[in-house]
């Protein structure tokens, strides 16, 4: 009778334990840092998918070249803030595709419309869904995806520019949306080298104060 109580009081605080670690685990983060959770994890971002620029802000520079030098400032925001190289950024993301691209989805061109629209905690549903299961099948240790998905260019009243990258953090194995949101800038100048290091430093900003 004595044993049986000892193993019942054991059973109770390793209940009480689990119950404090999962309470702490899922504790809310800062309203300013909502991917901090993340920090310390193993994330790929992928490249910026896409560019609304309605009234041609970006002049001569096409949109390509345009996303891809966000691509870098956000990489180099993510280095400043040492969250690479544990978060794979996009350029990786690229070259481990390109070395398999029998398989591969092209990373500049996943189906991500499905995500302005998609609830919290809804699945992706395919192809995004596998498109992103091959990606990280190919990174060490990866399970969660950042997708910069679409960046925003509007011309303000006051003549300057407001950019805004809207933003999902995805877990590629269940395949569901796990936290949806968005960083802006404005700047007086054009679209530019400025306005995408802004951007960039912004979006680290969200998993690194």
């Amino acid at each position: 009778m004595r044993i049986l109580t000892i193993i019942a009081l054991l059973a109770s605080a390793a209940c009480g334990s689990s119950a404090k670690q999962a309470g702490k685990d899922s504790e809310p983060q800062p309203s300013g840092y909502p991917l901090a959770a993340y920090a310390s994890r193993r994330i790929a971002v992928v490249p910026v998918q896409m560019i609304a620029d309605e009234k041609g802000l970006l002049g001569d520079l096409s949109r390509r070249i345009a996303m891809r030098s966000l691509d870098s400032a956000i990489s180099r925001a993510l280095d400043d803030r040492a969250l690479h190289p544990r978060w794979v950024v996009a350029e990786e993301v690229v070259k481990s595709s390109a070395r398999n691209s029998n398989y591969t989805a092209d990373p500049y061109a996943y189906s991500v419309a499905v995500l302005d629209r998609l609830p919290l905690g809804e699945r992706m549903g395919e192809p995004l869904s596998s498109q992103l299961r091959t990606m990280v099948a190919l990174q060490s240790d990866v399970r969660f995806v950042l997708i910069p998905h679409a960046l925003n260019l509007e011309k303000q009243k006051d003549g300057s520019t407001r950019a805004t990258l809207r933003l999902a953090m995805v877990d590629a194995r269940a395949t569901d949306l796990l936290w949806s949101g968005e960083v802006q800038v404005d700047t007086p100048s054009a679209p530019g080298p400025a306005l995408w290091r802004a951007l960039g430093t912004k979006l680290a900003a969200l998993a690194a104060p």
